[in-house]
């Protein structure tokens, strides 16, 4: 009988889930620590037993992405940056705690709906801004992000509310996007989102700071990864074809990407970003919508065809 793959490993096939193991085999054998994986990722053992747990789904992406020379040095350089950061996170969380000197580091990170099930997620600063989305309130440290500590927040002078606010703030200003010219290849307008680094997806949550919010019907949007959106601005029936073409391109995106974050179309209208429910049968895309998306979205271009 096969043993199921862990979850993590959903999207590898069996080949490339076992060349990943032979990988992290090869590493930590030039290591003191040992390792297991299982459904939760991988544990990291010390020489003084302690043990720490690290999501895996990140690496899996990578590693199926890498070419196979460039594959030991994807493995070697993940584990060396997580146990790195394991190890200044004593530190870490002495400067989190201390807000004044991490005002200016908070920020929000978008994540898959599956994000949930990382190790650890209890203890941080998460929710969930949309159905299929999960954002993390983390610090930024340049080189990499730390996730906030719930117990850390308690000794912040404002609240979780406030601590978002300026968390989004800290991202429009540091990391601003740029909307890119017409997508080539698609014959409906579909513009790219980009240059904010792994903060991109962020400006979903705050979309009427980079578009025109004032636009009746709204926008569809795709947020496949960290680094990359696209959107549809809603002016005709040009919608339909807009949606079907969008949901093709966040699947392939998602599917290849380290960074990824949705599949999912999304729908931003009135300062809300909404999701848009739609199954896919063979080639066709059935958009089951919302009762909103359809009395604003339909019936709004419904109007327009009779005038």
């Amino acid at each position: 009988m096969s043993r199921r793959s862990p979850t993590w490993a959903s999207r590898m096939s069996v080949s490339d889930h076992g060349a990943l193991l032979r990988e992290l085999r090869a590493v930590f054998a030039r290591r003191t620590e040992t390792f297991t994986t299982d459904d939760d990722g991988l544990h990291v053992t010390d020489a003084a037993g302690k043990t720490e747990e690290y999501g895996l789904d990140n690496l899996s992406r990578a590693f199926v992405e890498a070419s196979s020379a460039r594959r030991p040095k994807v493995v070697r350089s993940f584990v060396e940056s997580m146990l790195e950061a394991t190890r200044t996170m004593a530190a870490r969380m002495e400067e989190m705690a201390d807000f004044d000197r991490v005002r200016s580091r908070v920020k929000v990170r978008l994540h898959p709906a599956s994000h949930v099930h990382q190790p650890g997620m209890d203890a941080i600063v998460h929710w969930t801004p949309v159905e299929g989305l999960i954002a993390t309130l983390v610090c930024d440290f340049d080189t990499f992000n730390s996730s906030v500590p719930r117990h850390i927040l308690e000794r912040w002078p404002l609240s979780e509310a406030e601590a978002t606010a300026l968390a989004l703030d800290n991202v429009a200003a540091q990391n601003p996007v740029e909307v890119s010219p017409q997508v080539p290849g698609f014959d409906v307008p579909l513009f790219g989102i980009e240059r904010g680094g792994p903060y991109t997806a962020t400006h979903a949550l705050m979309l009427d700071r980079v578009l025109d919010g004032a636009r009746p019907l709204g926008f569809i949007l795709v947020i496949p990864e960290a680094s990359a959106m696209a959107y549809h601005p809603i002016r005709d029936a040009r919608v339909h074809r807009a949606m079907a073409a969008m949901s093709t391109l966040a699947e392939l995106a998602y599917e290849r990407s380290a960074n990824a974050v949705s599949r999912e179309l999304f729908w931003w209208h009135a300062g809300r970003l909404a999701r848009v429910p739609a199954t896919r049968v063979g080639e066709r895309l059935v958009i089951d919508g919302t009762r909103e998306f359809g009395d604003v979205v339909f019936r709004g271009l419904a109007k327009q065809s009779l005038n």
